[in-house]
């Protein structure tokens, strides 16, 4: 099974302008993703969705060949045995980070799954790239 990731994928601009006290919707994203809810609910797939339809992700690669998502999720982590990592992805962007809680994973069906606190959660939309 195939999968695209996308990744809010920042810029070394964004990154000092935010370290420099100037707003970045991006990083501000990036980081709203990574804040878990004080009310114990997993609202990761709702913010998820909503930086996805506002442009904030980028398809930062394929991952070809895996049996699923969790092996997905695996492959996409970064510590790999030489070579293994490239013969199963194959890159859209310039970087990618390891597969973390916010990244959104796409079968080859066009549904979406972000990565949560804990699995998976499937987004409510369909993504077409």
């Amino acid at each position: 099974m195939n999968f695209k990731l996308y990744q809010i994928n920042l810029t070394r601009d964004e990154i000092n302008n935010f370290n420099e006290s100037r707003p970045e919707p991006r990083v501000s994203a990036r980081r709203d993703l990574m804040v878990p809810s004080l009310t114990g609910k997993d609202i990761v797939s709702e913010k998820a969705a909503k930086y996805m339809a506002e442009g904030m992700y980028d398809h930062v690669a394929d991952i070809v060949d895996a049996s699923n998502l969790e092996d997905a999720f695996f492959l996409g982590q970064e510590r790999r045995e030489p070579g293994e990592r490239l013969a199963h992805i194959k890159m859209q962007a310039e970087s990618m980070s390891s597969i973390s809680v916010g990244d959104i994973l796409v079968d080859e069906n066009d549904y979406a799954f972000v990565v949560a606190t804990f699995g998976f959660n499937m987004l409510p939309e369909k993504i077409t790239a």
